[in-house]
């Protein structure tokens, strides 16, 4: 899963493997508020940073939560 996450004022290229998105709860959506954990690396090509996610959890409600009101939208 390729994405951007940002703020107000930045943003940060992410990157998150096959391996650790099958661990994910909920589905990602654009305007989501997430806490992102991993390692920073290069992406030479650009030379930039980006992170490299192996956790990414909602902010404020749990995965859990977010699902149940993610397919209740649905």
């Amino acid at each position: 899963i390729y994405m951007t996450l940002k703020d107000s004022e930045s943003e940060l290229r992410c990157v998150m493997w096959r391996s650790s998105a099958a661990s994910l709860k909920f589905p990602l959506q654009e305007g989501l508020r997430v806490v992102a954990t991993g390692s920073i690396e290069v992406y030479s090509p650009r030379g930039s940073y980006q992170l490299i996610a192996r956790r990414i959890e909602p902010v404020g409600a749990g995965a859990a939560e977010l699902a149940l009101r993610q397919l209740k939208e649905k």
